[in-house]
């Protein structure tokens, strides 16, 4: 079989031929789509098919999960944040060892979750608490940072993910 080959303008001809055929096949497409009106311009257009707009997506909603239709409203959670990962990455690479006496103060922490797919999700932050040997202002102020930290995070993940879990 012979071998044609055709110049970069001749393929470039034929990109673009082809992008305008598919671009005007897509706009008849959607202009057919279109249902003429027949009242006054100035009376409000209402969108066509919306019965079937709506069917379209009651059907899209029903083969996706929905934790709201399993019955689930929400849930409560001990959470145990990795905190030398964490402070690793916040302190862009700098060293936090093992025993960082701000990963041992992090972890007297009771942190709790409480989940609610409706909104208004909560975390309760309770430190351990040692009258013999109260906290400095700098491990309340580490300590405070942290607290401020976990809540965006815990509260900003639970804002993006309610609404995933939720029916359309």
């Amino acid at each position: 079989m012979p071998k044609v080959s055709f110049s970069s303008s001749t393929r470039l001809s034929a990109a673009l031929l082809t992008f305008c055929i598919v671009g005007a096949a897509l706009a008849r497409a959607q202009n057919s789509l279109t249902i003429p009106s027949t009242a006054s311009e100035s009376a409000p257009q209402t969108p066509p098919n919306t019965s079937l707009n709506d069917q379209l997506l009651a059907k899209a909603s029903g083969i996706y999960f929905s934790a709201i239709r399993t019955g689930l409203n929400g849930f409560t959670c001990d959470v145990h944040p990795n905190w030398r990962t964490l402070l690793l990455t916040s302190s862009k690479g700098a060293s936090a060892a093992t025993d960082d006496p701000r990963i041992t103060l992090a972890q007297t922490v009771k942190i709790t979750l409480h989940a609610r797919l409706a909104g208004g999700s909560t975390i309760d932050w309770n430190p351990t608490s040692d009258p013999a040997h109260p906290l400095d202002a700098d491990s309340t102020s580490i300590l405070d940072s942290l607290h401020t930290g976990t809540n965006q995070s815990l509260l900003g993940f639970m804002q993006f993910w309610t609404p995933s879990s939720t029916d359309l």
